[in-house]
C-alpha cells in the first residue's frame, strides 16, 4: 500500500516530544543532501559504488555529521535508487583509520578515500571457526623485521571485490598468552592491490544478497609494519569504537 508519508521523506507532526530533535536534524541533513550539487551526484553516479563512497566521505567525515544525519544520508541513497551499502562500510571503515591512524597515515589515504580514489569498504574481522566470539580469531600476524607475515582465513568478507583498502583484524600474541582474551589482536590496513597473489587469496561466496562477500585466504602475506594502525594489542578495542 500507499505511504502516509510526507513526499519529503519525514515524519508528520504527529511524532511525540521527545523524536523532535531527531525530525530537526533529518530535515536539516535532507535539505543538504537534497542541494543541487549533491543530488546530481546522487542520481548520476547511482550505481558507482566509488562515487557514493566518496559522497559519504565528504559528508560523514569532512563535515562531522553524526549518526542521525549518516543514517539520512543511506536512506537518501537507498530512496534514489542506489544501494548505500557501499557508504555504510567505508563510513565505519573510516573511522578507525581517522581516531587511531598516525599522522603519516592519514596524509597518505584519506585525500585519496575522500576524492573516491581509493576505497575502504571491505573488513576482514570474521572467521569459520570463531562464530561471533571475535575473541577466539586464530589468523595471526607475526613481527619479522620490518614486517607482519599474516597466516589465516576469514569469511564472509563483504566489497572487497569494490575496495582497494581492506582494514584486517589479527592476532598478534596468542590467545593462550594474554591476560584477558581481548588482549594481544591488532588492526592493519592492507592495500589489496599489492596483496591480491602475493599471500592473499580471494574466494567469492555466490549469495543472494545485494552486495558481493568472499573468503580469504591468507599464505604468508607480509604487510609493512608501517600499515599496522595505532598500538599493538590493541585491535579489539579499536574495532568496538568504530562503531559507536
Amino acid at each position: 500500500g500507499g505511504s502516509t508519508q510526507p513526499s519529503g521523506g519525514l515524519p508528520d507532526a504527529s511524532v511525540q516530544q521527545g523524536e523532535y530533535e531527531i525530525v530537526e536534524q533529518t530535515a536539516a541533513v535532507q535539505s543538504l543532501v537534497s542541494a543541487d550539487g549533491i543530488r546530481f551526484m546522487f542520481t548520476s553516479f547511482v550505481s558507482n559504488f566509488r562515487n557514493f563512497a566518496a559522497v559519504a566521505i565528504i559528508l560523514v567525515v569532512m563535515i562531522g555529521v553524526g549518526l542521525a544525519e549518516a543514517s539520512v544520508i543511506m536512506e537518501e541513497i537507498n530512496r534514489c535508487g542506489g544501494n548505500s551499502g557501499a557508504c555504510h562500510g567505508q563510513m565505519y571503515n573510516m573511522g578507525t583509520l581517522l581516531r587511531h591512524g598516525s599522522p603519516e597515515q592519514k596524509a597518505h589515504y584519506l585525500p585519496k578515500i575522500a576524492s573516491g580514489e581509493l576505497r575502504l569498504q571491505s573488513m576482514g574481522v570474521t572467521e569459520p571457526t570463531t562464530g561471533t566470539d571475535t575473541t577466539k580469531i586464530k589468523t595471526s600476524a607475526v613481527r619479522k623485521g620490518d614486517r607482519y607475515v599474516v597466516n589465516g582465513q576469514k569469511v564472509w568478507i563483504s566489497r572487497i571485490q569494490h575496495s582497494e583498502l581492506m582494514i584486517l583484524l589479527a592476532r598478534t600474541t596468542l590467545l593462550a598468552d594474554v591476560v584477558k582474551k581481548s588482549e594481544g589482536m591488532s588492526i592493519f590496513i592492507v592495500d589489496l592491490r599489492q596483496a591480491i597473489g602475493h599471500g592473499l587469496t580471494v574466494r567469492p561466496i555466490a549469495n543472494m544478497v545485494n552486495h558481493e562477500t568472499n573468503e580469504l585466504f591468507f599464505d604468508n602475506l607480509e604487510i609493512p609494519a608501517e600499515n599496522l594502525i595505532g598500538q599493538e594489542g590493541m585491535g579489539f578495542t579499536f574495532q568496538m569504537l568504530q562503531f559507536q
